[in-house]
């Protein structure tokens, strides 16, 4: 089955949405809590995307797929793998290059997504 057969336009819209709000929600709370200084970045990165990244696919589940039952496990299992992806990827942006630590959040965050859905792509064609 295609991925562009399995959502339609307005599946997609519903989809982006809820994400970008989840996001938002997401950042600022990292951006609240990198100040707390006995606790590493990284560390908090990882707690605060793993809770909204459940959070997210259960809303998610519940309101844009609600009658596929295989492309919730993937995604599910991908939402469990992302925040190590997004947390490393914030270790190097931030702890190795010295970047912005908000830019390298969002910029090792959107790494994380396209990866991601690009191995949901792959994995829902065959």
């Amino acid at each position: 089955m295609h991925f562009n057969k399995l959502l339609k336009m307005n599946d997609i819209v519903k989809y982006y949405g809820l994400i970008i709000i989840c996001y938002l929600i997401e950042l600022y709370f990292f951006n609240f809590f990198q100040f707390i200084n006995f606790i590493q970045p990284e560390i908090i990165n990882f707690l605060i995307r793993f809770i909204m990244v459940i959070l997210t696919a259960g809303i998610v589940k519940f309101f844009v797929f609600r009658d596929s039952k295989n492309f919730f496990q993937l995604f599910f299992i991908l939402s469990v793998i992302n925040p190590f992806m997004s947390s490393t990827s914030l270790f190097f942006l931030f702890g190795m290059l010295g970047m912005n630590i908000i830019i390298a959040k969002i910029i090792g965050d959107i790494l994380t997504s396209l990866i991601l859905f690009y191995v949901l792509k792959f994995f829902i064609k065959v």
